[in-house]
């Protein structure tokens, strides 16, 4: 998701901030992005980023989540948004015609979910202020926008060729598995991509056919 955000957002005509590892900043600026914030620093990035006093108009969280696992970046990093914004959002993102920053996330709490859910089907907007899960919606326009970013060489899709590779050659309830573990460590750098054997697909079919 980090990836695409990136991409997506260039094409848009956006300023670009991100916060990666020292591993990852070649890729991430390959992708288009302005500045690389590092979060291997003694400080952490959102500390660094809070003492330079840097201010955006919108955050794009691909991290924070109820899992146990995963760290809450939205209290450290919501303080960083504007109070008003500079320019106007691009669609989706100004959608309900906030005039206010957004802080957008593709995970979140419970209550996050049931807000979000609720205002697809009620006639007004109940998510947080300044607040939006970003949830996916089958648009053929928005297809259409994506589809040519990829004809034009702004949007490309970006593999972990090694996880993939290694982790998960046969298709299998294990690799399966080893694929969600991989993605849960936050330590891909792209996304996972596997096929399946013959004999896996065979038995795929069969169970369909009952």
């Amino acid at each position: 998701c980090g990836t695409a955000g990136i991409q997506i957002a260039k094409a848009m005509g956006c300023h670009v901030s991100t916060i990666c590892s020292t591993k990852n900043a070649d890729l991430v600026k390959s992708l288009g992005a302005d500045f690389v914030h590092n979060y291997d620093t003694s400080q952490g990035p959102v500390p660094k980023l809070q003492s330079e006093d840097e201010k955006f108009d919108c955050i794009y969280d691909t991290v924070s989540s109820p899992e146990p696992h995963d760290t809450d970046y939205e209290p450290l990093a919501r303080p960083l948004l504007r109070e008003k914004r500079r320019s106007p959002l691009p669609q989706p993102l100004n959608s309900n015609g906030a005039k206010r920053p957004m802080y957008v996330g593709i995970n979140g709490a419970i209550v996050d979910w049931i807000r979000a859910l609720a205002s697809k089907v009620l006639p007004f907007n109940i998510e947080r202020t300044a607040y939006k899960l970003h949830m996916l919606n089958h648009s053929a326009e928005d297809l259409a926008v994506l589809a040519d970013m990829c004809v034009q060489g702004k949007l490309r899709s970006i593999v972990d060729e090694r996880a993939s590779n290694e982790k998960l050659k046969l298709g299998s309830e294990e690799s399966v598995k080893s694929a969600f573990d991989t993605l849960k460590s936050r330590r891909t750098t792209g996304k996972l991509v596997f096929g399946a054997s013959d004999e896996v697909w065979e038995d795929y079919l069969k169970t369909c056919k009952k």
